[in-house]
């Protein structure tokens, strides 16, 4: 109960302390974003177009070192969420397969082991070392095109973010079939093997009923130490990303609402900008979040398919 109670109040305080810094930057978006409406409505009475266009590209320019300032924080956490997690279960490897071991049989094991890897490179080579560039690409062809009074790169924004988001579900659906095929076969060739000896262990004469209630003893003793192994994992992954997700899901929430305030008085382009700094965002997001439920997954579907009695 001390633990609960503990750990409510510093997430909410790590929420608060997020909310607190990106409201500033919200507030100076917004100021900004009047300023320049003000600016340009002055610069109208002026017989030469120009003075308007330098007005915009002194806003535009100030609004761009703000947002790339809030985006590489945004990246951190990012960064941060996916390395964490990362670490995270290779630590956890070692520990849930030598359960398997005892518990499941050594198919199931080497099922998860394999897998488990395969996540593992998944995330360092194709999340960190492809799709954050990536996503760094779509940010920067939201200001090129935004910057511009036509929209010359919004083709190339739209095929950047469905590439990105077509290569996350991908991902997806591969781990996830891979773990559907080991909970399948695996455990079924561990249920064979350990059927077998237990039936070639009963047929012993005088010991035999017993060899075989301490095995079926011992096994779903085993079997318990590797669920409650497995379910704790859970409830410490859920814990160890919630606060950054929580903090990225605000830097989100906080570029829509910038975007929605911004779009009667100011230039489209500036909300515009805004709006594609949110979608980039959300690619983010949808990296941890993709990041958190290939573990996840893995860990619980791996647990549920292995948790039976011979």
């Amino acid at each position: 109960g001390t633990v609960y109670q503990q750990l409510g109040p510093w997430l909410v305080s790590q929420l608060c302390e997020s909310v607190r810094e990106n409201r500033k930057i919200l507030v100076e978006v917004v100021l900004l974003a009047v300023c320049f409406s003000v600016l340009k409505n002055f610069a109208g009475a002026f017989a030469s177009s120009y003075v308007s266009d330098l007005c915009y590209i002194l806003v535009f320019c100030v609004l761009a070192v703000l947002m790339m300032q809030s985006f590489l924080t945004f990246r951190g956490i990012v960064c941060g969420v996916l390395e964490k997690s990362v670490e995270f279960f290779r630590i956890f490897i070692p520990t849930f397969s030598i359960a398997m071991v005892f518990s499941a049989g050594a198919g199931s094991a080497s099922g998860f082991y394999q897998t488990a890897f395969l996540i593992i490179y998944l995330i360092e080579w194709l999340f960190l070392t492809i799709l954050v560039p990536m996503i760094h690409i779509y940010i920067l062809t939201v200001f090129i095109n935004y910057f511009f009074e036509e929209e010359k790169f919004a083709n190339m924004m739209e095929l950047i973010g469905g590439l990105i988001q077509w290569i996350i579900r991908l991902a997806g659906i591969i781990v996830l079939g891979l773990n559907v095929v080991q909970g399948i076969v695996a455990p079924a060739k561990d249920r064979l093997l350990y059927g077998t000896a237990g039936r070639a262990m009963a047929m012993i004469p005088g010991i035999g009923n017993a060899v075989n209630g301490v095995s079926e003893l011992l096994l779903g003793s085993g079997i318990m130490i590797k669920n409650c192994v497995g379910a704790a994992a859970l409830i410490v992954l859920v814990i160890l990303v919630s606060v950054p997700m929580a903090q990225a899901g605000c830097i989100v929430f906080f570029y829509k609402v910038a975007a929605a305030v911004v779009e009667p008085f100011a230039d489209k382009r500036i909300a515009g900008c805004l709006k594609g700094m949110a979608q980039g965002g959300m690619l983010y997001l949808k990296l941890m979040g993709y990041c958190v439920m290939l573990i996840f997954l893995t860990i619980a579907l791996t647990v549920a398919s292995s948790g039976f009695i011979y």
